[in-house]
């Protein structure tokens, strides 16, 4: 059903929200001037849309009351903080970064008040963070609106009315511990041949039109030219933005955060592009080679002649799963997707992304790329490594071994387990007991093979003593 929300407060400013079959609430804020209100704003909280284990929602390009007066013929013109903070949490967010424009009402000050707030609104299920949508100059001319959205700004790193260049932003950003992403790109003349160390671009802003079309074939294009993406790439996120009474949340970034939530998880997790983009549903997937898993921003290299597997995992309003290769569409499925095998040269790559659609297209879901890079025929043995074993003297009881094995490659199969050359048995986890064994002199070995059956070893030797000494 449909609920309807009023917001009034006691200077006359009104918001009306509703939430649409999604279950995301849309809050338009119309206030006609600064307003000193920090209460007065009244609403009622709504179930969270169904999500997936570890991953959390959050709108990265908000604007509060913080943004200049200038701005508010746009219709960007939002509410005091903590306000932002409770419909944020009502419509299903778990992080709101708060991206005001370079001019502001209070300048520094008003800056520091700011991040005065957001830090007293954070917790240990919520994050409001800071940050700042910085007007860059660019070629000696003023770029509105194009520029960087800087997310996490340390207090010191406060500008109005930028002079700075792009790549100047950049280097402030990361020297104060931020993360920089393009916003808007659709909006501004990037020149993105020349653009390095950006975390990625907003291919999403507010409601799904042409620009966002436009953006999504340009992000594509940046992916295509990726030639190591171990170095990192374009990542992509989505945002509400304010302009024109958007409503905070209705595109929203997901971020996959399995130690949970927390500032420095989130920006790892941003950097690394464990994030998808979407309007309400959530799509996730993964890949399964050689016995590994690659998830969502990672990079797996596999051998030639190999069959990828893909995985999909979703939330209510997803009814098919588009699977894309290099930004072309490849396959349509509604569960998991087994590709014939690759037979491209060694050192080529390819990116997969899919999209999660409703029915009649309205709700969607981009996922960040998985990376597949082909690598040389596997020669080398899987490494392994005895990590916790008993001293070399002990006396009758059980012994047990534990190890660690890795193969960079292909993926280790399988570890085997023997005792004086006897094999004892293969096991499922890398630890093994062994019952309570005869006084004599042992030797303990693990061999560990790969998928393309190279082997690697590790031994210790231990003497079992359950004799007394004589005196």
């Amino acid at each position: 059903s449909v609920t309807l929300y009023e917001h009034v407060n006691y200077e006359g400013a009104s918001v009306t929200s509703t939430n649409d079959e999604s279950n995301l609430v849309n809050v338009f804020f119309i206030p006609t001037e600064k307003l000193e209100v920090k209460n007065g704003y009244f609403f009622t909280q709504i179930t969270s849309r169904p999500t997936i284990d570890g991953w959390h929602a959050g709108d990265m390009h908000t604007h509060s009351w913080y943004t200049y007066a200038d701005w508010i013929v746009s219709g960007e013109f939002g509410p005091p903080p903590e306000t932002m903070a409770e419909i944020a949490k009502a419509c299903g967010l778990d992080f709101v970064v708060l991206t005001d424009h370079t001019d502001y009402w209070l300048n520094e000050e008003g800056y520091s008040d700011m991040i005065s707030e957001t830090t007293s609104i954070t917790s240990t299920d919520f994050l409001m963070l800071q940050g700042e949508e910085v007007m860059c100059a660019w070629a000696a001319r003023k770029i509105w609106g194009h520029a960087p959205e800087l997310l996490c700004l340390a207090p010191e790193w406060f500008i109005s009315r930028s002079p700075y260049d792009a790549q100047s932003v950049l280097e402030r950003t990361y020297q104060a511990g931020g993360l920089v992403f393009v916003a808007h790109p659709v909006t501004g003349q990037w020149d993105f041949g020349n653009m390095h160390g950006y975390e990625g671009l907003e291919v999403w802003n507010g409601d799904w039109d042409d620009g966002d079309e436009w953006t999504l074939k340009k992000w594509d294009e940046l992916l295509q030219a990726e030639k190591d993406p171990a170095d990192g790439f374009w990542v992509g996120i989505g945002n509400s933005d304010a302009h024109d009474l958007r409503s905070l949340g209705i595109t929203r970034t997901y971020v996959y955060l399995p130690r949970g939530l927390s500032e420095a998880e989130l920006k790892k997790a941003l950097q690394e592009g464990h994030c998808v983009f979407s309007n309400g549903p959530l799509t996730v997937f993964e890949l399964q080679n050689c016995g590994r898993t690659t998830e969502i921003g990672e990079l797996a290299i596999v051998p030639p002649n190999t069959t990828l597997s893909f995985y999909f995992d979703w939330t209510e309003g997803v009814d098919r799963i588009e699977l894309y290769k290099d930004g072309d569409l490849l396959t349509t499925s509604t569960g998991a997707v087994t590709l014939p095998r690759i037979y491209d040269s060694v050192g080529s790559s390819h990116y997969f992304r899919c999209v999660g659609r409703s029915t009649d297209g309205h709700f969607k879901c981009f996922t960040n790329p998985i990376w597949v890079k082909v690598g040389s025929p596997d020669a080398e043995p899987p490494a392994v490594s005895i990590t916790s074993c008993p001293p070399p003297y002990v006396a009758r009881q059980p012994v047990t071994v534990g190890w660690v094995a890795d193969d960079l490659y292909t993926g280790v199969e399988r570890c085997e387990v023997y005792l004086n050359n006897t094999l004892q048995g293969v096991p499922d986890t890398n630890s093994w007991t062994f019952d309570v064994l005869a006084d004599g002199n042992y030797e303990a070995k693990i061999v560990a093979y790969d998928y393309a059956g190279n082997s690697g070893s590790h031994c210790i030797t231990f003497k079992v003593d359950a004799t007394p000494p004589t005196t």
